[in-house]
């Protein structure tokens, strides 16, 4: 069975002209970019046709060519334009834009945090908010207990407010006043951490989470 797929590499070109700009905008020596097509299944086969064939075949490879390509390229480029100071420079931007999209929602359907409703809500009955009593959550609607229902409550400010959420921002979120229960409910759902006392923030270890 044959299957289509988009074109690979107008998607690549795209990258490459934005990695370029970025670059420029950022006052960094220019750098030739290239790029390539890798198709990871082992078993798959292609088929290139169109009037471009001879600019796309040399783009694209199966994995067990990759190497090659790399160190083709390796040897098409043999003096070194970025400097060390520069590489770690570029590293620290990337991973600084490489940030989850947060308020996006928000943003497309116009709505503002003070609209939206806080605290732990009930997965069954979805009333909100429950109440923090015998160490869990307790709905009064439904005269029920849970021991995780915060995590949901987590995952959604992730999604609508911020990629991280201090000690503070949690109570407030869910309706909490205890520091103490508040740090130990953000450590039980194994999140990431940096910073210490106040500063310390709390942030998931991937994402989708």
């Amino acid at each position: 069975m044959e299957k289509g797929y988009p074109d690979p590499i107008a998607q690549s070109e795209r990258h490459k002209e934005y990695l370029e700009k970025l670059m420029a905008e950022h006052k960094f020596p220019k750098v030739p970019v290239e790029y390539l097509v890798v198709i990871s299944n082992g078993y798959a086969s292609y088929v290139i046709t169109g009037k471009n064939t001879y600019k796309v075949k040399p783009r694209v490879c199966k994995s067990d060519a990759f190497i090659n390509k790399i160190q083709s390229f390796e040897k098409q480029y043999t003096n070194p334009l970025l400097h060390a100071k520069d590489l770690r420079k570029l590293s620290r931007l990337l991973v600084k834009m490489n940030k989850v999209p947060t308020s996006y929602i928000l943003k497309k359907y116009g709505i503002n945090k003070t609209d939206l409703l806080t605290g732990v809500f009930d997965s069954n009955c979805t009333h909100s908010p429950l109440i923090r009593k015998k160490k869990q959550w307790y709905c009064p609607s439904c005269n029920e207990f849970s021991k995780d229902a915060h995590i949901s409550a987590l995952k959604d400010y992730f999604l609508l407010f911020d990629s991280q959420i201090t000690n503070q921002q949690f109570r407030e979120f869910v309706h909490i006043k205890s520091p103490d229960t508040a740090k130990r409910l953000l450590l039980s759902v194994n999140l990431n951490y940096s910073g210490t006392k106040k500063g310390r923030v709390y942030f998931p270890k991937s994402i989708p989470w």
